[in-house]
């Protein structure tokens, strides 16, 4: 793909995050979103056949973004898996209040018949997608680091009070401060950290 393509896939994408946030996934047609970009209905169909490919290409783009931010630089070995659980919680609660267009998406996204989709296509392809939360869990507990339980509770203690959080700081509840934010991936660390007798 040359750079002029992925130049245009970059901006539909921008003005469809943004679009989508005020209009929500029903609310946003086509049209609208070649409007916003600067360009012709006709040029978004050569990128993307349909608003459902559109929007799953999206979230493809979205969370690789949100994956390459909170990863970069982590080691995940036994003597550093506490200092970047620490340090990908801190950043994604980072990335997220840095780029609300990107929260109320996915957060959308998730809530959405597209989510079935994407997760039965990642049935179809399960090694596909190495850089995620869930096999940075999965890590931890191979590295005796966390709980020996399932994926999907240690997944909703890391995130659940990260979401809570950032909803709180995008909707203006509270503003981000680095002693709550330390105090709070404590607690979430030591909720899920496995305990030695």
């Amino acid at each position: 793909m040359n750079v002029q393509s992925t130049n245009k896939k970059e901006v539909i994408f921008q003005s469809t995050l943004v679009l989508l946030q005020d209009n929500g996934f029903h609310g946003t047609p086509m049209s609208q979103i070649a409007q916003h970009a600067k360009l012709s209905v006709g040029t978004i169909y050569h990128y993307f056949e349909s608003k459902e490919e559109l929007i799953l290409e999206l979230f493809a783009y979205c969370k690789a973004q949100l994956m390459d931010f909170i990863f970069d630089g982590t080691t995940l070995t036994e003597e550093q898996y506490e200092n970047d659980f620490k340090k990908v919680w801190r950043r994604f609660v980072q990335f997220y209040t840095d780029y609300p267009t990107y929260f109320c998406f996915m957060n959308q996204f998730y809530s959405s018949p597209f989510h079935e989709t994407e997760r039965l296509r990642k049935l179809q392809q399960p090694n596909e997608d190495r850089a995620n939360i869930q096999n940075f869990l999965a890590r931890g507990i191979e590295l005796n680091q966390l709980r020996d339980t399932s994926i999907h509770i240690l997944n909703s203690a890391f995130t659940g009070v990260a979401v809570s959080y950032i909803k709180s700081v995008i909707f203006g509840k509270v503003t981000m401060q680095k002693e709550e934010l330390d105090e709070m991936v404590d607690l979430v660390w030591k909720s899920i950290k496995k305990e030695y007798v």
